[in-house]
């Protein structure tokens, strides 16, 4: 379902990937806005999928976030 409003930097969405087709992610995950509202583009916005499932390898990229109060379920890990 579409946005009806822009949400701000840092906002965190429930976002649906299930009708993507593998290898790309095909599941129901929470996001986290990067992107400010753009001149003439308001239907466009980076996110960023979190995850709960630690990195098999850490990079320098990478970065640890803790939600407090956690998101609801099933998304409710304290950290991601």
């Amino acid at each position: 379902m579409p946005l009806k409003f822009h949400p701000e930097p840092g906002t965190i969405l429930v976002c649906d990937f299930t009708g993507l087709r593998e290898p790309e992610m095909t599941k129901t995950r929470p996001v986290v806005v990067i992107s400010p509202r753009l001149k003439r583009r308001n239907d466009l916005l980076a996110i960023v999928p979190l995850s709960t499932t630690p990195p098999r390898a850490v990079t320098s990229y990478q970065c640890e976030l803790t939600l407090d109060p956690p998101l609801p379920r099933p998304f409710d890990s304290p950290s991601m």
